[in-house]
């Protein structure tokens, strides 16, 4: 397999790093609306924040075995899919417990991706193992930058917190549609 037929794929998996790079700040980025939503103060969303370390810590080491196991497009996709338990967990959470729950997914999710994603990109590209590596982090930047702008847009203009958190559900249903795409037209026979 070439190089170029790896492009949209590798594009994908860089995309999920935008999301990761929101993940990791949209809990700080909402705290006065969430301390509403969840009645607590600043104490508890910090609580909240921390089950993303915590999550990670939990399934660090078996979601390496099981990127090795399994394959790297699973842990990929479970990686994608704890994300959407995260993101639409914390707009149904009442309290700051329940957030908390929700927020393990996103620790999950980020070691499922980092476990899948980044031997994906060394397989694919082993001659470039350290410019792959910079990309992520630049992607994960990228989401760092957007994300405050968007949040700061819905502020600015009296709107919905939780439109951050549906930005980030739509852009992962996005990525379904589109690995759901490649899957069906790599069955269908031309």
């Amino acid at each position: 397999m070439s190089e170029n037929s790896y492009f949209s794929t590798v594009m994908a998996l860089y995309i999920n790093y935008i999301l990761q790079g929101m993940a990791a700040i949209i809990l700080a980025q909402n705290m006065v609306p969430l301390m509403g939503q969840l009645n607590t103060n600043a104490a508890g969303i910090s609580i909240v924040i921390s089950g993303i370390g915590f999550g990670r810590i939990l399934i660090l080491y078996f979601a390496g075995r099981m990127s090795d196991r399994y394959g790297r497009k699973k842990i990929v996709w479970l990686g994608m899919f704890s994300y959407v338990i995260f993101f639409g967990g914390i707009l149904i959470s009442q309290n700051m417990w329940m957030a908390t729950f929700f927020t393990l997914f996103a620790g999950f999710a980020n070691a499922l991706l980092d476990t899948g994603t980044y031997p994906a990109l060394m397989e694919a590209y082993p001659e470039a193992n350290g410019f792959m590596s910079v990309l992520n982090k630049a992607f994960i930047s990228l989401g760092q930058l957007i994300l405050p702008i968007v949040v700061g847009f819905l502020i600015a203009n009296n709107l919905y917190f939780g439109y951050s958190f549906i930005l980030c559900l739509v852009a992962l249903f996005c990525e379904y549609l589109f690995y759901a795409k490649k899957a069906v037209s790599k069955t269908i026979p031309d």
